[in-house]
C-alpha cells in the first residue's frame, strides 16, 4: 500500500479501488444474469423467431406481383 498510495491520500485510493471494484463487478453481474435470461429463454425465443419467419416469407410470385403493381403505379396504370 506504501508503494501505491503514500500517506495521506490512501483514502482517496482506497475510495477509488471501492468504486473501481464497484463497478467492475456490477457490469460482470449483469452480464451474467443477462446471459443467463437469455439462455433460459432460449427455446421460447426461437420458437418466436421461428413462427414470424414463416409469416414474413414471401414466395416468388408474390414478389413479382408486387413489383408489377409497384411498376403499373408509376406509369399511371391501373393494376385492376
Amino acid at each position: 500500500l506504501d508503494r501505491v498510495a503514500p500517506r495521506g491520500s490512501r483514502s482517496r485510493f482506497i475510495s477509488a479501488a471501492v468504486l473501481h471494484y464497484v463497478e467492475t463487478r456490477g457490469a460482470q453481474s449483469l452480464r451474467e444474469r443477462l446471459k443467463a435470461g437469455y439462455l433460459a429463454h432460449a427455446d421460447e425465443n426461437l420458437k418466436i423467431d421461428m413462427s414470424v419467419d414463416e409469416d414474413d416469407q414471401d414466395t416468388e410470385a408474390d414478389v413479382e406481383a408486387d413489383t408489377e403493381t409497384d411498376v403499373d403505379a408509376e406509369d399511371g396504370d391501373d393494376a385492376d
